[in-house]
Formats: structure tokens, sequence, C-alpha cells
């Protein structure tokens, strides 16, 4: 049996590589959003709720912003709101997804962006780039009328305008 020293140590990882159940688990459903499969590609983008690093924050705003199918978008927006401090290009992405042609789409990213909004401390940066957000939605055409409406209630509940 080979002793302690005779075991040739492990080859150092690069950078932002995570060779654990959790990294692999994480890196598969980041690949398995490239799949040809709209509702694998759905599967991948709920996993990924549970890996709020930048990686999976970035992917989902990609497949969020461009996936033909709306499952997947949905999927993605829903997703985004587990990500504890989310950068501004995905509450960008949520905002713009309030008009996205298909309204379960649109009513995951209000999910999200409510969400946000509700756990963050009243008057802070991001609480009032989140009012702005709800207000410039509530009032824009494109978004349908049962999401302006949720914005509306979601301001008056914080007391916004």
């Amino acid at each position: 049996m080979p002793g302690p020293s005779s075991i040739a140590p492990r080859p150092a990882l690069p950078a932002g590589e995570d060779e654990t159940p959790t990294g692999r688990q994480r890196d598969s459903a980041l690949a398995r959003l490239g799949d040809i499969d709209p509702g694998r590609r759905a599967d991948a983008a709920e996993q990924l709720a549970a890996y709020a690093n930048r990686a999976a924050e970035t992917a989902l705003v990609q497949a969020l912003a461009g996936d033909p199918a709306a499952e997947v978008r949905a999927a993605a927006a829903r997703s985004l709101g587990h990500v504890r401090k989310p950068n501004p290009a995905t509450l960008d992405a949520l905002f713009a997804a309030l008009q996205d042609p298909d309204i379960t789409v649109g009513m995951a990213a209000v999910g999200s962006l409510g969400g946000f909004l509700a756990h963050d401390e009243t008057g802070s940066k991001r609480d009032r780039a989140l009012r702005a957000g709800f207000q410039a939605g509530a009032a824009a055409p494109g978004v349908p009328a049962a999401i302006r409406e949720i914005l509306r209630d979601a301001l008056a509940e914080r007391g916004g305008r």
C-alpha cells in the first residue's frame, strides 16, 4: 500500500475553476444553457438559481435577453431573483424583460424585481434605482397593463408614488 509520501499532489486548478460537486453541477447547468432543447435550457436556468456567482448571473442575463424560448427567458428571470447582490446589468435586463412579448417572462421579471425591492433598505442606492425603474415601467406603454398595475402596487406598498 502506498504511503502518503508516494501519492502525487493534485495539480492546482486554474483560477476560477471549481472541482467540487457543487462547482461541477453549476458548470453542467451552465453548459446545458446551450442545449438545443428549450426544456433542458429552462431546467438549467432554474438550477442556476442555486449558484449565486457572477458566471451564473451573467449566463442567466444572456438567456433572459436572447433565448428564443419564452420558457427559458422566464426561468432565467426567476433565477435572477435569487442573486443576492445583482449587478446593474442584471437589473437592466429584468426591467427590459417587463416588455417581453410573452407575459410570463414579464411576470417572472416583475417577481424578481419585487423581491429585490422588498428586501432592500429603504433609501439605499439600489432601492432608489429600483423605485425609478418601477416608476418608468409603470408608465411605459410597452409594458402590459397587468404588469404596470403590479409595479404601481409595489411602489404604493413601499411608500413610492
